[in-house]
């Protein structure tokens, strides 16, 4: 189990700890880990465009593991957001990514009144596709050469999750 630990107003903490549903548990948290934040995640939520949770384990919470993020969103007609997500990978494999992404994907429908989030995947990150799939996730199609990472431009497997009752 983890604690989402990155506020950035009393009105979105109160936010997460519905969405997280461990009341008890994140009383415990104190404070802000504002050395771990960049100075643009305070931006990016003062205008609204992105939220960062940095994630924690319960019985060490000042130590930072990962973070989950819902980034770029669109308001208007759009309602929609990228979702960017990291771990330290000494803990992969342990569903703390998958419990991390749900969390956030329920704030982003919740609170946040999303219709639309969307992640994008290296074909070959097997464990990231399952993560999203785990989490109601589909895929929507191949972007081609997506993004330039370590200087070569790399596909992209496109990833949705709509903000609608399961049509099962």
């Amino acid at each position: 189990m983890f604690y989402c630990v990155r506020e950035h107003s009393e009105e979105l903490i109160e936010k997460l700890r519905f969405v997280l549903n461990c009341r008890e548990d994140f009383d415990r948290i104190k404070h802000i880990i504002s050395e771990k934040a960049e100075i643009g995640d305070v931006q990016r939520a003062a205008q609204g465009t992105g939220v960062r949770f940095y994630l924690a384990l319960k019985d060490v919470p000042g130590r930072v593991i990962g973070s989950v993020a819902l980034n770029n969103i669109v308001r208007g007609a759009f309602q929609s957001c990228f979702l960017g997500y990291k771990l330290d990978g000494a803990l992969c494999g342990r569903g703390y990514m998958t419990q991390a992404v749900e969390a956030c994907t329920r704030f982003a429908f919740g609170p946040a009144a999303l219709h639309r989030v969307e992640a994008n995947v290296l074909p070959r990150n097997t464990a990231s596709l399952r993560v999203l799939e785990k989490c109601g996730y589909r895929p929507e199609g191949l972007a081609r050469r997506y993004l330039r990472i370590n200087g070569a431009w790399e596909d992209h497997i496109h990833m949705v999750r709509l903000n609608e009752p399961d049509k099962g």
